[in-house]
């Protein structure tokens, strides 16, 4: 693999929208990528050759005008054809607005791949993504003011398929909070992510929130993650550190917490407990 350009950023200091680094590579078709394990948000756009790149356990195919994202935490490996040189950009971001914006694209870790409606190497998704690749030293906030062009040209030239409206406007905003947390609860997802993903204010979407569901968002997203790993204590043998990061805790000790909250005992207490019933319900059947 041959990389022609990296840039690394410094934008910490900034919350809607980070920009890490970015560049452009060449993979060779007689050298594979290796795997490479993603801290942020990364978007490729593919600008010649093809092949395939391999996110989680799922290999895709690539070409050239193919955009593809990968998430956080997850693998990445980009397998070039044998014909000609696999060139893609990149970019390298994270911020509170970033996961809203990917999801209103349908774009999630178990589906990665954004359809453009445009030609390969046209339209205006290309032209800022190698604007961006070959700024050099530019100033930063430009090359983040790119990085907004390019997240706006990617919804305007996709085909991707977005939520459609049903006819209860409160409903409507519910149910995309209640899929948003669905799909995304192993990310550290926050409410303010979940109120920018329906394009409503925090407290107007809390107030919504508990008028249907009888609950707060909060509650209800905690209240899904700790249902997922009352599952996994039930059926692996995970640790419970593994399984906090699992279900969206960086910290164990904040996982804990909330689950005993939730139920009243620890996650390790709950398991075996739970284990304890299961062996006096398979010994009590087998005697009968």
């Amino acid at each position: 693999m041959a990389r022609k350009l990296m840039h690394l950023c410094d934008t910490s200091t900034l919350t809607d929208l980070k920009l890490f680094q970015f560049g452009s590579d060449q993979y060779s078709t007689k050298l594979s990528d290796r795997p490479i394990l993603s801290a942020h948000y990364t978007i490729h756009y593919v600008f010649s050759g093809s092949g395939h790149v391999r996110i989680g356990n799922t290999t895709y195919p690539v070409a050239p005008g193919s955009v593809f994202v990968v998430f956080p935490n997850q693998i990445r490996q980009i397998i070039p054809g044998e014909s000609t040189p696999l060139g893609i950009h990149w970019l390298e971001l994270d911020g509170e607005v970033l996961l809203p914006e990917l999801l209103q694209l349908n774009l999630t870790p178990n589906t990665p791949i954004l359809p453009l409606t445009v030609p390969a190497g046209t339209g205006k998704t290309a032209a800022y993504f190698s604007k961006l690749a070959t700024s050099g030293e530019e100033n930063k906030a430009h090359q983040l003011g790119i990085c907004w062009l390019i997240l706006g040209a990617l919804a305007a030239e996709t085909a991707q398929v977005k939520p459609q409206r049903i006819g209860n406007q409160r409903k409507y905003y519910v149910s995309q909070a209640i899929d948003l947390i669905q799909r995304c609860y192993m990310q550290d997802i926050t409410v303010e992510d979940i109120a920018a993903y329906c394009r409503l204010n925090r407290s107007y979407l809390g107030k919504l929130f508990r008028d249907e569901t009888g609950k707060s968002t909060q509650e209800y997203l905690i209240e899904y993650r700790m249902e997922v790993a009352c599952r996994y204590l039930r059926e692996t043998t995970a640790p419970i550190g593994t399984i906090a990061l699992s279900v969206g805790y960086q910290n164990q000790l904040h996982f804990s917490r909330a689950f005993r909250k939730t139920y009243g005992m620890s996650p390790r207490d709950w398991q075996k407990e739970h284990r304890m019933q299961q062996a006096e319900l398979s010994a009590s059947q087998q005697e009968e």
